[in-house]
């Protein structure tokens, strides 16, 4: 597949953040305490001038709520770009294991983690190049139900590989957290009053056949998490 509907959606969020208007991501309407979804992608770009087919489509989808306990969205999908002579210039493979889970108190959202392992691999098999690039995609996100005001802390972590692309918040309209590309490890706490809040989070691990010399190997394993706590 190729890149999916939702990452334009997510670019289109952070450019009309920045304008100071808001189009916040889509998410389904709920009366739970929780109501969240996970979305794992497994894709290419580029490969100008060549085939490229896949071992399947390369998407999974979640959902969780507080009653359904961690769920996890995984696919695996194995990549091969031959060129206009039906050569084998690159064979490449995506896995993204992506996970949410809920917790809540007297009706009301408590804490919500989003996690996500990425491993991207690529082979450069022929000095032909498709410039194939493989990438691991996940966008995830939740409708919180707040009771009480309070504040909600907000923590992320990664790993070597891979970027966080955006943590965003809203309420109403109202932008509350809108982090584009943050550093690997950081925290942030908003206030909160009674209402639903809208979150999205997005991963994204990358590699690139045109980075690595010809029959040579290059692989990237990512991992990431972002915790929202709800605290009175």
């Amino acid at each position: 597949m190729t890149s999916p509907v939702r990452r334009a959606l997510a670019a289109a969020t952070i450019t009309a953040a920045t304008a100071g208007a808001l189009l916040a991501p889509a998410s389904p309407a709920s009366a739970t305490p929780v109501d969240g979804y996970i979305e794992a992608y497994g894709y290419y770009r580029n490969a100008v001038g060549c085939n490229v087919t896949e071992s399947n489509d390369g998407e999974a989808f979640k959902m969780f709520t507080p009653t359904t306990g961690r769920r996890t969205a995984t696919t695996e999908t194995d990549f091969t770009a031959r060129d206009a002579g039906g050569n084998v210039t690159a064979q490449g493979r995506v896995e993204n294991i992506s996970s949410g889970v809920a917790e809540s108190r007297n009706g009301a959202f408590d804490k919500v983690t989003f996690t996500s392992d990425h491993l991207v691999r690529v082979r450069d098999t022929r000095a032909s190049d498709c410039r194939l690039g493989m990438i691991a995609d996940t966008q995830s996100g939740a409708e919180l139900h707040v009771e009480h005001r309070g504040r909600v802390h907000v923590a992320w972590d990664r790993g070597r590989a891979g970027r966080i692309e955006q943590i965003f918040v809203s309420r109403n309209g109202n932008v509350k957290v809108d982090k584009v590309r943050p550093n690997p490890h950081g925290d942030t706490t908003f206030r909160v009053r009674p209402g639903n809040y809208i979150v999205f989070v997005q991963f994204v691990t990358r590699v690139n056949e045109h980075d690595i010399p010809t029959h040579t190997t290059l692989a990237k394993r990512a991992h990431f998490r972002v915790l929202l706590d709800y605290r009175r």
